[in-house]
């Protein structure tokens, strides 16, 4: 009995075939199912970097100038020359008249078409005028210097307004001549009067003229085009005055065109 029991025991702890050295044996309460671990999952893709800005460039500051202001007084030449010498009154040295298309003195002698001069001083006289031509009318006709009072006290606008609306006299007007004082250089006709001090009397319409050239000469000097001979007129401007035959609305009448003298 005892013999059995020991063949029954080694048969059941011998393998049924030969195992290679390496084989490793395991009871089934021994063995062990391996899982494979799950794979990591994949990362997310990093963001891209964003592209590094430029390093800035620093722009000098500028601070915008404003222009200056052109004072047209500074240029001038003829302002400077206004009232510079006391009116003169009529009957006070020798006066010419532009009329009948030449220069004329006071006895009534043409000097020509032309004349030059050196200006001195110049001032604006002022008439007013009742717009009629008769006797009477003359009477009424007022003078100034300032073109707001009359040379008898009156104020020229109400004087004016009498005129129109209580006289009549509804052409009634107050109009603008010059007084232009230097001295005669040259005529187009001979003349005793040359190198003589006197005054030019200036119409309406050559008072326009005149105020044309003056600013025309505000213009070229603020161009900086002015002859050197203007860049001091302590001793005053020479002009050429050129007579100029004028008509219109039946009228006839002479004035003068001005012009620097060369």
């Amino acid at each position: 009995m005892a013999l059995k029991n020991i063949s029954n025991a080694a048969a059941a702890t011998t393998p049924p075939f030969e195992l290679d050295d390496d084989t490793v044996v395991t009871s089934a309460a021994e063995t062990v199912v391996e899982t494979a671990a799950p794979a990591a999952a994949d990362a997310p893709a990093a963001a891209p970097r964003p592209a590094a800005k430029p390093p800035a460039v620093s722009t000098p500051r500028t601070t915008a100038l404003a222009k200056p202001k052109v004072n047209m007084a500074d240029h001038d030449v003829l302002g400077q020359l206004e009232n510079v010498l006391p009116p003169v009154e009529y009957g006070e040295g020798e006066r010419l008249t532009i009329t009948n298309g030449a220069v004329f003195d006071g006895e009534n002698r043409s000097l020509g078409d032309s004349i030059t001069m050196t200006v001195l001083s110049w001032n604006y006289r002022y008439v007013v005028s009742p717009g009629d031509q008769g006797k009477e009318a003359k009477e009424h006709a007022r003078y100034s210097m300032d073109g707001v009072t009359t040379t008898q006290g009156e104020n020229i606008e109400e004087y004016l307004h009498m005129l129109r609306n209580e006289m009549g006299y509804t052409k009634a007007a107050k109009k603008e001549y010059m007084d232009i004082f230097g001295i005669l250089e040259d005529s187009a006709k001979p003349s005793t009067l040359q190198g003589t001090a006197l005054t030019l009397s200036a119409s309406p319409d050559t008072v326009k003229t005149f105020k044309g050239f003056r600013r025309d000469l505000v213009v070229q000097g603020v161009l900086g085009r002015l002859p050197e001979a203007l860049h001091d007129i302590s001793v005053g401007v020479r002009l050429k005055v050129q007579t100029q035959a004028r008509s219109g609305n039946g009228n006839n009448w002479t004035r003068g065109n001005f012009s620097l003298a060369e």
